[in-house]
């Protein structure tokens, strides 16, 4: 298996329904921003999706990752406001 939250899911699995054959299921999902804009169940049956997997958007995983992101761009926000504030960059300015 691959994975990457941001980036999606590469794996593969043994086909268990079909007891003759050594059968494997190669799966691809590739998405961004932590969800897939294309209804995925209509090509990968559930079976071969891992146990709770949801790639849709405003799942609560992509929720939760860009919570992360506004609270670090909020702090940046900040730290740039106080610098700007304190213009100590203006004696350097004039080099």
């Amino acid at each position: 298996m691959n994975a990457d939250s941001y980036n999606g899911f590469v794996y593969a699995i043994k086909d268990n329904a079909v007891t003759e054959t050594n059968r494997v299921i190669y799966v691809e999902i590739i998405f961004c921003n932590y969800f897939l804009d294309l209804e995925y169940e209509k090509y990968i049956p559930q079976k071969y999706l891992p146990p709770g997997f949801n790639a849709h958007m405003d799942n609560p995983y992509q929720t939760k990752e860009f919570e992360k992101i506004d609270a670090t761009m909020q702090e940046d926000e900040k730290y740039l406001e106080e610098i700007d504030k304190n213009k100590w960059w203006i004696p350097f300015a004039n080099n």
